[in-house]
Parts: structure tokens; C-alpha cells; sequence
């Protein structure tokens, strides 16, 4: 799944995450984030060419890419029953698995470090922290770190916001992006004020594999 977002008119932009909150402070020129999730990377039914083009072509246009869950397809453990080791890229057919696939997409990412704007959990991460209590977003952080010295905005939350406040000529805007790798969007805010589907301006929802 894939969307494009896009806020006119910024230059100068000021990044703040907090908690399950990004928070964007825009003014100038055109800022775009490339929303994206269930991509599987490390899957052999993943199509990596198309998404390394996806990918540059959201750098070239100088866009953000937001990854909204299952990054990872990880289903190549020995204690899961719904692979077998046909299903498994020969390069990750190692006896320290997950280190491999991690290291692998943080290779992958490593070109696209300063476009990302955060990875969020989803639930073939979830399921790796649950039954091998390793968070292998971190692990892949570290590699990730490593190869260029920065990480990626990690969120273990399922949903959150993202806020661009736009600022142009004295005059303020905003959008709010609500994202999810639950079920559905009905979920409302921490802090239990606002219903989702009817404040924010763009709903982005995982595990819809479309």
C-alpha cells in the first residue's frame, strides 16, 4: 500500500517525535511523504526493484517515505510453522537468521537514511519481540547506524499521528495524518478527546495488502 501526500509551500523544516507524534514545522516550499506498509522486504514474493524505485523516485522529488508496519516479513524461524526453508532467500539461510535479515533491509534502507521519516511496528515485528523478546527494528537500527552513523524514528505503537503544521506569510495550516496496523481506523487519541475518522486529514491503514 501506497500514497503520496503532499504540503505546498515550504522551505525550512523542523522534525519533533514524541511518544506515537511526529511533529512537522513547515514554511517555504513543497514538502511530499511517500506513506507505505506491508512491503515484506526480506519475502521472495516481494518485488525489491519496485520498491527501490519507489523509493528513488521519493528522493528525487525530495519527499519523505513513512513505513507504516511489517517492514519485515520474518516468517523463517524455526518455530514458525508457516514456511518452510524453500520460502527463504538462500542469503538468509543462515543459523543467526534474524541478525541476517536485519542487517540485509538496513543495507537496503541504508541509501534512503535521511529520507525516512519513521518505521512503525507491525505485527510480524510484533510477533519476533513476543516469541524471541529481540526487537529486531532496533537490531536493524543499529546496522543502520553503523553503515552511516544515524537511525531511523522508531515507533513500538501500532497507531499514531503524524501533524504538519504549515506556516506561510504569518498564516497557519495544518493536517493530521493518522496512521494504524491494526484492524481498522476506529481507534481515538491517547489522550482520549478526538474520534480519527473525524479529525484527521488522511487515514493511513496496514495490513491491507492492496
Amino acid at each position: 500500500m501506497n500514497q503520496s501526500t503532499q504540503f505546498m509551500k515550504q522551505t525550512s523544516t523542523k522534525i519533533r517525535a514524541e511518544k506515537d507524534i511526529i511533529t512537522i514545522r513547515t514554511n517555504g516550499k513543497k514538502l511530499s511523504i511517500l506513506n507505505v506498509s506491508d512491503l515484506h522486504l526480506d519475502s521472495l514474493h516481494t518485488d525489491r526493484k519496485k520498491v527501490k524505485r519507489l523509493f528513488d523516485d521519493a528522493v528525487k522529488q525530495g519527499a519523505y517515505i513513512a513505513i507504516y508496519g511489517d517492514l519485515f516479513d520474518v516468517m523463517g524461524t524455526k518455530f514458525d510453522r508457516r514456511t518452510t526453508k524453500s520460502d527463504i532467500a538462500k542469503a538468509h539461510q543462515e543459523d543467526s537468521y534474524l541478525n541476517v535479515v536485519a542487517k540485509d533491509i538496513a543495507d537496503f534502507l541504508t541509501p534512503y537514511i535521511d529520507s525516512i521519516l519513521l518505521i512503525t511496528i507491525g505485527n510480524h515485528e510484533k510477533e519476533i519481540d513476543k516469541r524471541m523478546e529481540i526487537s529486531l527494528l532496533e537490531i536493524m537500527n543499529l546496522y543502520l547506524h553503523k553503515n552511516t552513523g544515524k537511525e531511523i524514528f522508531i515507533s513500538n505503537h501500532y497507531a499514531g499521528f503524524i501533524r504538519v503544521l504549515l506556516s506561510e506569510n504569518c498564516r497557519n495550516s495544518s493536517c493530521v495524518i493518522f496512521y494504524n496496523h491494526g484492524k481498522d481506523g476506529n481507534v481515538t487519541m491517547s489522550f482520549g478527546v478526538l474520534n480519527v475518522k473525524r479529525n484527521a486529514s488522511v487515514i493511513e491503514i496496514g495490513r491491507a495488502h492492496v
